[in-house]
């Protein structure tokens, strides 16, 4: 079920198997974390007045770009704006596809959005328009289901709630496997969604699952 704080954590465990969560109850559910923190304080907890976490959890104050370079090696490419090349680029895993940069156009600087990586030929495609009609869409397949509500991992069609991201709204979803392959049709339309991007399903305000885009 999802907890009572705003900062609740279904989005990221929704990708567990059922048999990890048999034996797991969570405390914590029913608070919120200013009242955590009371607690905390009251037990005189070394942690309790600690920063929320932010960034890249578990390795610690690092840059992301510098944790690309350091793990991931990277290639210059062209930056193309209205089908002309009007730079060079770093590295495609430093951007993100709808996120908006500050790029050279010219003799002056415009900030523009991703719409698009070109893998096959290195290029990072932008636009002035931050709501693109290629960011946008409203069907996608979907992989690695992971359910562990009451819901039959054998079911034809299953109508829930999506969560495409940690602070985005649940979104109405009708999920179909088809052949070997599982379809998701969204009631509205969705910005940025990317292969390999992780979702969250809900059936109210329990969290039956999640599944990957494919």
């Amino acid at each position: 079920m999802t907890g009572a704080d705003q900062n609740e954590q279904t989005y990221f465990l929704s990708m567990l198997k059922k048999e990890q969560l048999e034996n797991v109850i969570f405390p914590l559910s029913g608070l919120a974390r200013w009242e955590i923190r009371e607690l905390a304080i009251g037990a005189k907890l070394a942690t309790a007045a600690k920063t929320d976490s932010d960034g890249l959890c578990y390795i610690g104050e690092q840059e992301f770009n510098q944790f690309i370079r350091d793990f991931v090696e990277q290639e210059e490419g062209a930056i193309i704006y209205e089908q002309e090349t009007i730079g060079k680029h770093d590295g495609l895993a430093f951007y993100k596809i709808g996120s908006s940069y500050e790029f050279m156009t010219g003799e002056s600087s415009s900030r523009l959005t991703v719409i698009e990586k070109n893998y096959s030929n290195n290029a990072l495609i932008v636009s002035e328009n931050h709501n693109h009609p290629q960011l946008f869409v409203t069907e996608a397949w979907i992989n690695h289901i992971s359910l562990f509500s009451h819901v039959d991992k054998t079911f034809d069609s299953l109508i829930c709630h999506a969560k495409t991201g940690y602070r985005k709204p649940n979104i109405r979803v009708t999920i179909s496997p088809q052949n070997e392959r599982t379809h998701i049709m969204f009631d509205e339309p969705v910005r940025a969604l990317l292969p390999g991007q992780h979702i969250a399903l809900y059936s109210g305000f329990e969290c039956i699952g999640g599944a990957v885009i494919g």
